[in-house]
């Protein structure tokens, strides 16, 4: 499946991180993943985005959407099937305030977008902590 060329602003963006209890956080993350820990705590956190004038490729900005937008975040480790350690970001929940948002993203991103009472599988795993409204994070 080709995913269309979207065109938009990040008008802000707001990181926030916070530690936690790596036991509740743990009850959070499904198999294989293992909350990746700091001075014995857990690094989980909230990505605040907004996002202006998205729409596809060729159309004219005054068509597109915004939204606010979260997504909540726990740094990650895992061991993959060849033995290597790997890291990334867990989004157990993302939540926005376009009702656009879940429809249109779901075709192309199967579980980037939810309602606010649910739980999401991993939506993109990366190496780095930078928070990708396209993909997740």
């Amino acid at each position: 499946m080709r995913i269309p060329v979207i065109k938009g602003t990040i008008k802000r963006r707001l990181l926030v991180n916070f530690r936690a209890d790596p036991t509740v956080v743990q009850r959070i993350l499904p198999p294989p993943f293992r909350p990746k820990l700091h001075r014995e705590h857990s690094l989980v956190g909230i990505c605040l985005i907004r996002l202006e004038q998205i729409r596809p490729a060729g159309l004219p900005s005054v068509l597109g959407l915004s939204s606010e937008n979260a997504a909540h975040r726990i740094a990650v480790e895992w061991t993959d099937a060849a033995g290597i350690q790997r890291e990334g970001v867990f989004i157990p929940r993302r939540d926005t305030g376009s009702l656009l948002n879940p429809v249109g993203a779901g075709g192309y991103f199967p579980a980037s977008i939810i309602q606010p009472d649910s739980l999401s599988w991993i939506v993109g795993v990366t190496s780095t902590s930078r928070c990708n409204p396209m993909t997740a994070q």
